[in-house]
């Protein structure tokens, strides 16, 4: 089940909770946003008088690494809904309010952290809603939170026009929403530091920063300030929120813990394939020396990382017993059915893949035939050199070889040399007792001379 799917009661519940609470409410609806049969986005609308207050739960977003997360909006205009969301971050920048809470919450795993998500904002905004509403009939302060908010996204998107809402093909700002999303929720980002308590880290992060956002400019100078002791999340969205869950050992230990099993048994498969290959390439050839079938075992191994996504789950708990479902609440933030249907496709590209590989490395090959044969020694080499037999000047046996380090080492082989003074050496295709079996009568039958000392 999708993360969205489990926490929709509990983003419910607080977007009513809320509602309920504020007396100027006039009402609340719900949305929902599709990607196929996945929901991908929750939005609260809480209506005011002037304004509209959003609550917004994205579950997967796309080509992102932050998901599940949980961000609070602002329509200026009841009448234009598809007009600019500002968020809280953008109203304190106009306001100049010295509130460095986090109001983008990210990684949330399960109703109880949706709940407390919900606790924090709602006491965040329980403190500023009465600036905010008055904010809202000012007309100076709201050209100020316009021009912030336009400064920002034109500072990042330099093509984006005021004035050009998002029915009207405007696209900056739906990519300038999935951006500050990124930016705020990113793992290694500055934010995250800040979050994560380690303030001279964040710090120094924001300063190197070329391009900063306003709200970046003044929490660099408030955590600047002497004196500062941030406390921009509680314990339960801390470690969510920087990340600590996501980067258990134990979860991708638990991903990929199915990679030997899964080998073993894609394996025989892949071997089996090799040798129907190897059928296909013997035809029209009286005998095929090299490769070896080891190879096999590159795509099984590719393979089976692939597969071993698909039975995470069950290796989660089959490991992990008492911390199983805190591990799967980990998986259900990161993995959607978007990203199931991609491997599924994925599988089908390993598996692609590992076919032409096998192919390819089977046609890596010396073949004799009736009047002649194929040299195919080259990497992965389609065509090969033809030469006939009257091109054997001779056969002979080498008794030992010079390693790379200078050493004599005693591996024999059997050598085909040509007329043309080139020697093609059989060591690395087949072994001394298999040519003497199967290559050298073969050749004698043909009148190559064959040379055993």
């Amino acid at each position: 089940m999708a993360a969205s799917e489990w926490l929709l009661p509990a983003f419910e519940a607080g977007v009513q909770s809320f509602a309920d609470q504020c007396p100027a409410a006039q009402g609340w609806d719900m949305y929902e946003k599709n990607k196929g049969q996945e929901i991908a986005s929750i939005e609260g609308w809480i209506y005011f008088n002037s304004f509209v207050l959003l609550f917004e739960y994205t579950a997967h977003a796309l080509m992102s690494e932050v998901n599940s997360v949980l961000e609070c909006k602002l329509l200026a205009e009841k009448n234009n809904l598809n007009g600019p969301r500002y968020s809280l971050m953008d109203v304190f920048n106009a306001l100049d309010i010295k509130d460095f809470r986090c109001v983008m919450i990210p990684s949330i795993a399960n109703a109880a952290a949706m709940a407390a998500a919900f606790a924090w904002l709602g006491g965040i905004l329980e403190e500023h809603l009465p600036a905010i509403a008055a904010l809202m009939y000012d007309e100076e302060q709201r050209r100020r939170l316009e021009n912030c908010f336009n400064a920002d996204v034109q500072r990042f998107f330099a093509d984006y026009k005021p004035g050009e809402d998002e029915s009207g093909g405007n696209a900056f700002l739906g990519i300038y929403y999935g951006w500050l999303r990124g930016r705020f929720g990113f793992s290694q980002g500055a934010y995250l530091r800040y979050l994560a308590g380690d303030v001279p880290r964040a710090c120094r992060k924001l300063a190197k920063t070329k391009k900063t956002l306003v709200y970046e400019q003044r929490l660099l100078a408030y955590l600047e300030a002497p004196g500062q002791k941030p406390d921009p999340l509680p314990p339960i969205l801390r470690g969510q929120a920087t990340g600590t869950r996501g980067t258990d050992i134990r979860y991708p230990l638990g991903v990929f813990a199915s990679w030997l099993p899964l080998t073993a048994l894609c394996l025989p498969f892949y071997i089996g394939l090799f040798y129907l290959l190897r059928v296909v390439a013997l035809r029209g050839q009286l005998l095929l020396i090299g490769p070896d079938p080891f190879y096999a075992f590159f795509p099984a191994f590719f393979t089976s990382i692939a597969l071993s996504f698909f039975t995470r789950k069950t290796a989660i708990r089959l490991l992990f017993r008492r911390r199983a479902a805190e591990l799967l609440e980990t998986d259900a933030i990161l993995i959607g059915r978007g990203t199931m249907r991609f491997m599924k496709g994925f599988i089908y590209v390993v598996f692609l893949g590992g076919l032409i590989f096998l192919t390819l490395y089977v046609n890596t090959n010396i073949a004799f035939g009736e009047a002649g044969f194929t040299d195919n020694r080259g990497a992965f080499n389609l065509h090969g050199e033809y030469h006939s037999y009257a091109e054997i000047e001779h056969v002979f046996h080498r008794p030992d070889r010079v390693n790379g380090y200078g050493d004599t080492i005693p591996f024999d082989s059997y050598v085909l040399a040509l007329c043309g003074g080139d020697e093609i050496d059989l060591y690395e295709h087949c072994e001394t007792d298999h040519a003497r079996e199967k290559v050298l009568p073969l050749l004698r039958e043909r009148g190559v001379e064959v040379r055993e000392k």
